[in-house]
């Protein structure tokens, strides 16, 4: 039978990203994911993420400047994290973007339009309307 309780952390030697990670939800899951053994998190966010990287330990913990709606960025982001940290094995799509109203597309819309909405993930007001 195996054993339910195992000593090795979950996330040993594992790298991920977290868009998102400078606050909220995508912080605590970089702090949870630090003390479960990632050998490597880097914040991708728009919002600094300098303080939650000094809080954790730059020797695990990385920022980088990422507007997700941005695809250049974004291949940016995972060439920085393969370089520094030589894999990639977890990303946590987690960068959230708020809308006053709903917002509207139609079927017709263009390609970039929908990678915008999807590449914010989170939509504060409850979803969109087709």
């Amino acid at each position: 039978m195996a054993e339910i309780f195992s000593s090795k952390k979950k996330l040993d030697g594992k790298v991920a990203i977290i868009t998102g990670g400078a606050s909220g939800i995508g912080e605590a899951t970089t702090r949870l994911f630090a003390t479960n053994g990632i050998r490597g998190v880097v914040i991708a966010d728009i919002q600094e993420g300098e303080r939650v990287v000094e809080s954790i330990g730059s020797n695990i913990c990385s920022y980088f400047h990422c507007d997700v709606t941005d695809e250049e960025q974004v291949k940016s982001m995972v060439e920085f994290t393969i370089s520094s940290y030589g894999q990639l094995d977890i990303m946590f799509s987690n960068a959230g973007r708020a809308f006053l109203t709903r917002p509207r597309l139609s079927l017709t819309s263009t390609y970039p339009s929908w990678i915008v909405l999807i590449a914010s993930m989170c939509v504060v007001d409850g979803g969109f309307t087709i």
